[in-house]
């Protein structure tokens, strides 16, 4: 009991320094602020910062921090593992903030085939064609696309990953998903192989970074909610 009443230790530097700078394009013309908290062995510190401006959060312990950044509708984006070891200025790269993906009705995956979309000029460029069930054209449906060779591919279980590129398939008359096979080497998939392809919704402009702990790709924007059917494919 007189152990778990015991207090945290005290830094032994309180000079450190974290700096950065955070950009977003505003939404519906609102710039409004976000918050930039960085938390550590001895508690957190919040600042607010408008899009391009550079941040500063000072007085910092030594000691490993994380560094977060939230914007109301925007994905939220952090920066782990920070080491401050006493009278260290660290500072971020630029994170850039992309708007979470709109409440649009997730479409049906409903065929996976391959083909020359003449969006290219001329048609030459082969690709993985997802045909949906998305019929309103004005409705666009924002999609991350995740593939692997389970049918439980899902967007912590997956070979490959790209947001690919789409157009309104007059054909069907319904979206149509592309991934291209220009460079099939890029993609872990052998001749023959059955692959399985789902996707969420997400913002498709958003990178994605590497979790510094778990070893694997973090989408800010991604909605793990909004999940497609997975559906088959037999790589070309």
């Amino acid at each position: 009991m007189l152990q778990g009443c015991e207090k945290d230790p005290d830094p032994l530097t309180t000079n450190s320094m974290i700096r950065g700078n955070v950009f977003w394009y505003p939404e519906n013309g609102q710039e409004g602020k976000a918050k930039v908290t960085v938390k550590g062995p001895y508690g957190s510190k919040t600042v607010q910062v408008s899009s391009g401006e550079d941040f500063y959060i000072d007085k910092l312990g030594n000691g490993t921090y994380c560094a977060e950044f939230a914007k109301e509708g925007y994905g939220t984006h952090e920066v782990c593992d920070i080491q401050l070891f006493g009278n260290d200025t660290v500072r971020i790269m630029q994170v850039q903030l992309y708007p979470r993906p709109k409440d649009f009705k997730m479409p049906v995956l409903t065929r996976a085939y391959t083909s020359y979309p003449d969006i290219f000029t001329p048609p030459v460029v082969p690709c993985i064609s997802l045909q949906t069930d998305a019929k309103d054209r004005n409705i666009y449906p924002e999609l991350m696309i995740f593939m692997g060779t389970t049918a439980d591919v899902s967007w912590n279980n997956y070979k490959y990953v790209t947001s690919g590129f789409s157009s309104f398939n007059t054909g069907n008359n319904a979206w149509t998903f592309y991934i291209s096979l220009e460079n099939p080497a890029s993609m872990p998939f052998q001749t023959g192989e059955k692959v399985y392809i789902r996707t969420y919704a997400c913002n498709i402009w958003d990178r994605g970074y590497v979790d510094a702990y778990l070893g694997i790709m973090v989408f800010p924007t991604l909605d793990k909610s909004r999940a497609s059917n997975a559906i088959e494919f037999i790589m070309p």
